[in-house]
C-alpha cells in the first residue's frame, strides 16, 4: 500500500478520536467494532478508484488494519466494479479480481462482502457476457479470509465473530444475484432462489444459533421504509416482494411462525415459498448493511403485515459509495477528487448489552450531522 496522503491522514486521526469517544469507552474490546464499505466501483474510469490503483478502496482497508483502531469486522455491500452495456466478462472479472487482490491482501481483519447489481455484468444485453455465480465465488467469495459457512460453493453464506462479551456476531450475507430464470435481469431487481430462502431461515437463522447470538444481514439493495429522507433515493427492485426478507427477519425476532408464498414479478406462474417457524429459535437480530443509492442513510423498515409493535422497528445502515466520480446527485454530502470530501465509509460501535449502534464517519459526511450518531435496535 502506498503512503497514506495528508488528508487520509486528518481522516484517520478524526474518525479514531471520535470512535475512541463513542460512549466513552467503545474502543474497549466489549463493543464489536465494524468498518462498513460500500460501492467501490472499481473500473478504468472511478475516480480515486480505478482497478489497478483503487487508492479509496485501499484506504479503507489500511484504516481497518492499522492501530490505534481497533476493529473487529470490515464489510463491503456490493457494486465493486462499475460497467456499461460494452463491458465484457473478460474485463468485468478483471475488475473483480482486482477489487479482491486489493480487499484481502495483507488485511488481516476479517472481511466479507455480498453481491451487488452491477456485479454480475448484465448490463450487457449478450448473456455470454454475464457473471456467473461460479464466477463470482471463485473471483470474491472464495477468498474471503475467514471461516464461513457456505451453501455449497454460493455467495450466500455466514460466519461466527466473538463480540468480546461471551457472544457472537453472526454476520448472514445475502447473494442478490441468485436468479433462476434467463428473463432475470439483476442490473434491475434483486433475486433469490428458493434454495437460498430455504438456507436463510433453515439454516444462517438455526444452525448453531444461541441466546448469545446477535445478526447482521447484508445486503445490496434498499428495504421498504416510511422514512422521508429513505424515500428520496430508495425504490422497490426485488423480484418477489420488496416485504419477503424484512418478514422472515421480522418472525425471527418475534419468535413466530411464517408461511407465505411470494410472487415472481418477472416470470408468470412463479412463486416463492417461505415456511419458517422461529418458535424455538435463539438470538436477536441488530441491523441491515447495505449500499447502493450512493449517499449515507440510517433509517428504520416500515410496512410489514407481521410487524411487532412490541419491538424497536428494523435497522438499515446504508454506506456511501467510494468513487466522487459516482456522486448520487440527489445526495447534499459533498465530494471532491482530492481532499477529505474524497472518501468516506461508515464505522460502527455495536453494543451487544445496551443494544445499541453507534455511528461515526470516514471522509466526507454532511456538516449537520451529530459527531457520534446513535441508533437503538433492541431492548436493553
Amino acid at each position: 500500500m502506498e503512503k497514506p496522503r495528508d488528508y487520509y491522514e486528518m481522516n484517520r486521526q478524526n474518525s479514531a478520536r471520535l470512535l475512541s469517544g463513542m460512549a466513552i469507552d467503545s474502543m474497549r474490546k466489549n463493543r464489536f467494532v465494524v468498518v462498513h464499505i460500500s460501492d467501490a466501483h472499481l473500473s478504468d474510469w472511478s475516480s480515486n478508484n480505478p482497478w489497478r490503483d483503487p487508492k479509496n478502496l485501499l484506504e479503507a482497508v489500511t484504516f481497518a488494519n492499522r492501530p490505534p483502531v481497533w476493529v473487529d469486522a470490515l464489510v463491503a455491500t456490493g457494486d465493486f466494479i462499475s460497467n456499461s452495456p460494452r463491458t465484457t466478462r473478460q474485463t468485468a472479472l478483471r475488475y473483480l479480481g482486482a477489487f479482491s487482490h486489493h480487499f484481502f491482501s495483507g488485511n488481516l481483519v476479517p472481511s466479507f462482502t455480498c453481491t451487488g447489481n452491477h456485479d454480475g455484468n448484465m448490463i450487457n444485453r449478450t448473456p455470454s457476457e454475464w457473471i456467473s455465480r461460479e464466477d463470482f465465488y471463485a473471483a470474491v467469495t472464495d477468498h474471503i479470509n475467514y471461516p464461513i459457512s457456505t451453501d455449497g460453493r454460493s455467495n450466500y453464506y455466514y460466519s461466527d465473530l466473538p463480540d468480546g462479551r461471551d457472544g457472537y456476531i453472526r454476520i448472514i450475507a445475502l447473494d442478490e444475484l441468485d436468479r433462476t430464470d434467463a428473463r432475470i435481469n439483476t442490473q434491475f431487481r434483486a433475486a433469490y432462489s428458493q434454495r437460498q430462502i430455504d438456507w436463510l431461515t433453515r439454516v444462517a437463522l438455526r444452525e448453531g444459533m444461541t441466546a448469545r447470538h446477535s445478526v447482521i444481514v447484508l445486503m445490496h439493495h434498499s428495504l421498504p421504509t416510511n422514512d422521508r429522507e429513505a424515500l428520496r433515493y430508495i425504490a422497490n427492485e426485488q423480484v418477489y416482494s420488496w416485504y419477503m426478507i424484512p418478514e422472515i427477519i421480522e418472525a425471527f425476532r418475534s419468535k413466530a411462525r411464517l408461511t407465505k408464498r411470494y410472487a415472481n414479478k418477472i416470470v408468470p406462474g412463479d412463486t416463492l415459498t417461505v415456511d419458517a417457524d422461529f418458535s424455538q429459535a435463539p438470538g436477536e437480530f441488530v441491523c441491515y448493511m447495505g449500499g447502493h443509492v450512493h449517499t449515507y442513510l440510517n433509517y428504520e423498515v416500515s410496512w410489514m403485515p407481521n410487524i411487532n409493535p412490541a419491538l424497536p422497528k428494523q435497522q438499515v445502515l446504508v454506506a456511501n459509495n467510494m468513487s466522487p466520480s459516482d456522486k448520487n446527485p440527489l445526495s447534499p454530502i459533498v465530494r471532491h477528487r482530492s481532499g477529505t470530501q474524497n472518501n468516506t465509509f461508515n464505522i460502527y460501535a455495536i453494543d451487544t448489552r445496551q443494544k445499541m449502534i453507534y455511528i461515526t464517519f470516514f471522509g466526507a459526511t454532511l456538516t449537520y450531522h451529530p459527531r457520534v450518531i446513535s441508533v437503538r435496535y433492541g431492548a436493553a
